[in-house]
């Protein structure tokens, strides 16, 4: 539930799931209520969905989504009632998608089917290795505190950070990954990767990036043998549709 809520607003990128496989299973929540008193109307689709099934339906630039969850009043399980009914909309922007390869040190960003730049990144170097997998943008920030001790890292160790001013960071995982500005690596983006776990770009790239860019598109990361944990961020796309399925309380 909370990435369509998160949604709830003008804008939203065709990257964000929706509501079939959830599996209603908090501790005080009936199975298949979500789902079941839920619904999603779209203006426009690639592929339909099935019931609030949103996932396997990629809605073009410009669809009109609405979402109506109808649960005020409604049993969910052990003695415990939804107490209001909610609603929202958005509108799918452009399909923006990113591509970072970090084994060639490229990030390709592609605009509704057309690559429209490629920009010389760095990623994670040895014993911080950006994770590869599809992620999603989650929160976007002009400018962000960075502090090692954060992943782990004290004062005093050779990989230790506190930079207070890093520009138009926007994060990929829970485990702290983000997609940034890193001027002091410049001499190394496109050839080599220096990092602690982040994408880093020149300022100017990742001002345009940051302009662009939604919370919801997807960030597909490939060219390192760490792999991306299940649930490190909005990791539903990083199994198949029928898996991702399989979790619904109303799955047959």
């Amino acid at each position: 539930m909370p990435l369509i809520l998160s949604a709830f607003g003008s804008q939203a990128s065709t990257g964000t799931p929706g509501l079939g496989g959830l599996p209603g299973s908090g501790p005080n929540l009936e199975p298949g209520v979500l789902e079941t008193c839920s619904r999603i109307e779209y203006s426009a689709l690639d592929v339909v969905g099935q019931g609030g099934c949103l996932l396997n339906a990629v809605g073009k630039p410009g669809t009109k989504v609405s979402v109506n969850v109808d649960i005020n009043s409604v049993p969910a399980g052990n003695g415990t009632y939804g107490q209001i009914s909610t609603s929202g909309s958005f509108t799918v922007g452009d399909a923006t998608i990113i591509k970072a390869d970090l084994g060639t040190h490229q990030m390709t960003v592609n605009v509704n089917g057309a690559d429209v730049k490629t920009i010389p990144i760095t990623g994670g170097k040895a014993g911080f290795e950006s994770r590869s997998g599809t992620k999603v943008i989650m929160e976007k920030f002009q400018q962000l505190r960075m502090d090692a001790n954060t992943i782990g890292i004290e004062p005093g160790d050779p990989n230790y950070y506190d930079i207070p001013d890093v520009k138009f960071a926007m994060r990929e995982t829970n485990s702290g990954e983000f997609l940034h500005a890193a001027p002091w690596s410049v001499g190394s983006q496109g050839k080599a990767n220096v990092s602690h776990g982040c994408i880093g770009m020149s300022t100017a790239n990742a001002q345009w990036l940051f302009g662009i860019a939604k919370v919801g598109d997807p960030v597909v990361v490939t060219g390192t043998n760490r792999g991306l944990e299940a649930g490190n961020g909005w990791t539903d796309w990083n199994v198949s549709y029928d898996k991702w399925k399989s979790g619904s309380a109303l799955a047959a």
